[in-house]
């Protein structure tokens, strides 16, 4: 008699699920630091304040040296300490750049799954939704970036909050205070803006269970973590008042119907609207309503009531869960055949690893390339240390521009161009600096005498580094990416005076008093 194979159980089967989300989005959220070798896109500006409290035998300075600005260290320090006791373990600023933010996006994967769990009571749905966030572009190219030093494990620590805040509210655990507390203190020494949705997510659980009991573990919450919390703002507070905390948020987009677009276009999971998780998450979303379930659509609109900027980096993890949920209950309907469910699986996940390996080569290219690094090291060495430059790259976005971040924190020079750190001390007059900077990068298309009159009004500056070719960005893509720049060929006929030049990078003398 042969022996007959015995199906999976659930929570086998979720086992697996859980550790092939684990495996491949472990693999996706390494794989830029190993094919880049330098930190994706952002970060120069906390390299520098790494750089600072180590100065400053870790102390918490009063201010960074950052593009030579005084900026008020007010940005929550958590992670900049971990990395500078990296580095006294013989790790570089930037290698701790380089690899905590996947670490900590990896090692969020099973912190979905646990929520899910935690909220489904299923471990088959929750694996589910691990995998189906695991896979999404949207649920780790913010996160991977050098600035995902601090939104890394700024996530990581949200998720935490989010699932004891709920145990707290939801299940009444004893144990989920002090869970809460711990989790949401850490939260709030990381990351500006996942503080915000500390708050906002216990916040939304307890609505739901609004009794006294509840409110009084509300308010043992909220003053358990003001005085964990109490080091950092404190000491900004006595050293700046309130001023940084009230500049900062004015850079952010609180607009009320740009999120309503976000969402009614399911922009809120930056996913094409035609991808399997956008649609199955929209009608899980649906299915839910339907049902008059509503603490997870609730979850899913919190974020963008507080921080629509990057809401859909936390939206995604409700959005996942639903699209499990979704899912899961079409596959049980129809009760496919073996070979149809093995079918549809490996269709399902070739084309989730198909897009999201692509998306990750395309990411990987934001990092600075060796040419560019090795002329911003010849400026440190040859140039005045009290510079001024104009850094044009031809891109308008300079939430995505690797060079004018880090510029300043390569060179110890001053870019008037690097608009990173002033959203601390412009408030709002961030925005129309950030125009100005704008209208003088499109000179980088045209010529001199554009040159000549968009930097006027601008601060003095006596050298302008120039790439001869667009750095990547979504802005230069195709022939734009493969040509010289204008201004370039424009700035040599009228024969500016060039200090350098490589393959790469011209840098020009220029008068502008």
């Amino acid at each position: 008699m042969k022996n007959k194979t015995l199906p999976l159980t659930n929570p086998q089967l979720s086992l697996l699920i859980v550790l092939l989300a684990f495996l491949l989005g472990g693999w996706f959220r390494f794989l830029p630091a190993f094919s880049a070798g330098f930190p994706p896109n952002d970060g120069g500006m906390f390299y520098v304040i790494i750089e600072d409290i180590l100065a400053n035998n870790f102390l918490l300075p009063a201010t960074t040296t950052y593009n030579q600005l005084q900026i008020p260290l007010a940005y929550p320090p958590l992670s900049f300490y971990l990395a500078a006791a990296l580095t006294r373990m013989g790790i570089s600023p930037l290698q701790a750049l380089l690899w905590m933010p996947p670490f900590f996006a990896t090692a969020s994967i099973l912190l979905v799954f646990r929520l899910a769990h935690v909220m489904l009571k299923d471990p088959l749905k929750a694996s589910v939704a691990a995998l189906l966030y695991a896979l999404a572009p949207a649920s780790h190219l913010w996160l991977l970036m050098g600035g995902g030093l601090t939104r890394a494990p700024g996530f990581f620590f949200l998720l935490l909050t989010v699932t004891a805040s709920y145990q707290l509210f939801w299940e009444e655990r004893r144990s989920a205070v002090w869970q809460t507390i711990l989790a949401a203190a850490l939260t709030v020494l990381t990351h500006p803006e996942m503080l915000l949705h500390a708050v906002a997510l216990p916040v939304t659980f307890f609505l739901f269970r609004p009794h006294w009991n509840n409110f009084k573990k509300a308010l043992w919450v909220a003053l358990g973590v003001l005085i964990l919390s109490s080091p950092w703002w404190a000491t900004v507070l006595l050293r700046w008042g309130v001023s940084p905390f009230l500049n900062a948020p004015q850079t952010g987009y609180y607009n009320l119907l740009w999120a309503i677009y976000q969402i009614t276009a399911i922009k809120m999971v930056s996913e094409s609207p035609f991808s399997l998780l956008a649609m199955a998450g929209l009608l899980g979303l649906f299915g839910a309503l339907s049902k008059k379930e509503w603490l997870i659509p609730a979850f899913l609109l919190a974020p963008y009531l507080v921080n629509p900027r990057n809401a859909s980096v936390v939206a995604l993890v409700p959005w996942s869960i639903l699209a499990a949920q979704f899912l899961l209950a079409q596959w049980n309907e129809s009760k496919p055949s073996a070979w149809w469910r093995a079918g549809a699986v490996a269709y399902l996940l070739f084309l989730n690893l198909t897009g999201a390996y692509l998306s990750l080569l395309h990411f990987s290219q934001t990092a600075l390339q060796p040419p560019l690094v090795q002329a911003m090291q010849w400026t440190k060495d040859n140039l005045p240390p009290q510079s001024r430059f104009l850094v044009l790259t031809g891109n308008p976005s300079f939430f995505s521009d690797p060079v004018t971040e880090w510029f300043p924190a390569l060179t110890g020079q001053h870019s008037i161009s690097t608009v990173q750190g002033r959203e601390w001390i412009q408030g709002d007059t961030f925005f129309a600096y950030t125009s100005q900077i704008q209208s003088t990068q499109a000179c980088y298309w045209k010529d001199a005498a554009c040159l000549q009159k968009e930097t006027q009004g601008l601060p003095a500056f006596n050298f302008l580094f120039l790439p001869k070719k667009c750095t990547p960005s979504a802005d230069c893509e195709g022939i734009l990416a493969t040509q010289t720049s204008p201004l370039y060929t424009s700035l040599l006929s009228a024969q500016t005076p060039l200090v350098f030049e490589n393959d790469s990078v011209a840098i020009f003398t220029f008068a502008n008093p």
